[in-house]
């Protein structure tokens, strides 16, 4: 049987996001808390939620995930997938990583 991790037992998490449009990735890792700030809990509140939160904003059932950032990477290519392939062939082979885009870790 799987088991899931806890949080509280192993509170490591990794976000990835992308936009595949401008070719842009960040990384984060960090670690993760579960939170009942009803004041945030207030701010996104939605109608959206009402279906899946019987008793409103103040269901003890609803928490929120706070992330601590602990570091982040970035990658912005300006090309697409076809030309980033091409690119990381011809470091393999000359070893020059100049032309495959802006990458670097991010103060946090």
């Amino acid at each position: 049987m799987r088991r899931l991790k806890i949080i509280s037992q192993d509170p490591k998490v990794s976000l990835f996001y992308a936009d595949p449009k401008t070719y842009t990735f960040l990384s984060i890792n960090g670690k993760a808390s579960l939170s009942r700030d009803q004041e945030r809990i207030d701010r996104y509140w939605n109608k959206m939620m009402e279906g899946w939160f019987k008793k409103g904003k103040e269901d003890p059932n609803i928490q929120l995930l706070q992330i601590t950032p602990e570091e982040a990477h970035y990658w912005d290519s300006n090309s697409n997938m076809v030309v980033n392939l091409f690119k990381m062939l011809k470091v393999a082979v000359t070893g020059n990583t100049q032309d495959i885009g802006n990458e670097g870790d991010l103060n946090v």
